[in-house]
């Protein structure tokens, strides 16, 4: 008992002479906050370090828990927010980033049910984004990747949609080495390419090709009707010239 109640006064003497302490069942107890390495003791439990101006800091508000790790004065750092919102699932632990601008940011936050939701941007093997929220150094292997938007290139079906001819597409490739709506490949090699973009694009010419055998296939047909109206005007021709001349043999003495 001496040897606790002598831990006790120390315990008091280093959190700060205004302090309420007590003691009960073996615990020592308080109400009031308390700072450790530091007389500002402005939340429920601040630790701060002297010599390097860092400090841990854990501060109560309403439904709300912030573990603040950084800058003293709170000008920049990080923090986690146990964000107790109402009882059941529907509460958060959150992630914080403070810049030297005071600018406060969420980065990401993840809700009781295990699913996390990031805010800012992400890098993976890099640390540049480009214009990017997901920059990835290096292959990434799915099973399946759905891509999502509008811009499907079923316009090439309509009435009024101005199909090339092929000697206009001939054209075009002799002149810039690269079929039309499609980019080079210095132009891919420099900027990538967009997914949903760029298959929408390789189902435009797909499409087109469709039409264009579709086409084919009717000149085809056309000059097959063509051509076997020429083989029966032949074969009626070839009938009236034997009768003809079987005729004409009938009729020598």
């Amino acid at each position: 008992m001496r040897n606790f109640t002598l831990g006790a006064i120390l315990l008091a003497f280093c959190f700060g002479a205004n302090a309420q302490w007590s003691t009960s069942g073996g615990k020592l107890t308080t109400t009031n906050n308390v700072a450790i390495g530091s007389t500002n003791a402005i939340a429920k439990l601040n630790i701060e370090s002297t010599t390097n101006g860092k400090m841990l800091r854990i501060v109560g508000k309403n439904k709300d828990l912030d573990i603040y790790m950084g800058n003293p004065a709170h000008n920049y750092g990080f923090y986690w927010r146990y964000k107790g919102i109402q009882s059941g699932n529907n509460n958060l632990m959150e992630f914080w980033s403070d810049n030297q601008a005071s600018s406060h940011k969420r980065v990401y936050y993840v809700k009781q049910d295990g699913n996390i939701y990031f805010e800012e941007k992400m890098a993976i093997g890099t640390n540049s984004f480009g214009s990017h929220r997901l920059a990835v150094e290096g292959s990434i292997g799915a099973r399946e990747v759905v891509v999502e938007g509008g811009g499907w290139s079923d316009f090439v079906f309509e009435e009024d949609y101005n199909l090339p001819t092929l000697s206009e597409v001939e054209d075009f490739i002799n002149t810039y080495g690269h079929l039309k709506d499609i980019p080079s490949a210095k132009k891919v090699e420099q900027e990538g390419i967009t997914l949903g973009e760029m298959d929408a694009k390789l189902l435009q010419k797909i499409e087109e090709l469709t039409l264009y055998v579709i086409e084919l296939n009717k000149k085809d047909a056309q000059q097959e009707r063509a051509l076997k109206a020429l083989k029966e005007e032949n074969r009626k021709l070839s009938k009236l010239l034997s009768n003809s001349l079987e005729q004409k043999k009938g009729e020598q003495p």
